[in-house]
């Protein structure tokens, strides 16, 4: 008899989620602040499957916003934000279009995170964020093109 097993790596990405009542990571080595988790409640599907809760942390989504009180289940397959969470607790706007969507203070209307849409769904990718990119261009010729210099004397 034969057998396969299908190998899932693990997705780093953070999903939006408007139904969620709690940020779920499927990862607990990504939350800062961790602590085994002792109550008996369980995350519930819309199926109506419990999914136990190992740990509870924070996590960093970047240098403006940090994800609190995320619960570690690792039967979940995606990290999950709750905008109602996230709303509430960073007093900011997120608004969706058929691009991506932008995360906003309420009262400055500054940018505190952008995510883009992904196969239907809303999603912050760590290793694609514009917030998280660095860009290294060392060629002289650019720079001195860029500045304005007419000649390279």
């Amino acid at each position: 008899m034969h057998s396969a097993q299908v190998h899932n790596p693990q997705d780093s990405a953070w999903y939006t989620d408007s139904g969620a009542s709690h940020h779920i990571a499927s990862d607990s080595t990504i939350l800062t602040d961790g602590a085994q988790y002792t109550g008996s409640d369980q995350v519930h599907l819309g199926n109506g499957t419990g999914l136990t809760i190992s740990s509870v942390g924070s996590h960093r989504l970047n240098s403006s916003l940090t994800l609190h009180n995320v619960l570690h289940v690792p039967s979940s397959l995606k990290n999950l934000f709750s905008v109602s969470l996230l709303t509430t607790d960073h007093n900011c706007n997120v608004t969706f279009d058929s691009n991506g969507f932008v995360v906003q203070e309420t009262n400055s209307d500054r940018v505190l995170l952008r995510g883009q849409l992904r196969n239907g769904l809303y999603v912050v990718d760590h290793a694609s964020s514009p917030l998280c990119l660095l860009l290294v261009v060392s060629a002289f010729s650019f720079w001195h093109q860029r500045l304005g210099h007419p000649s390279s004397e």
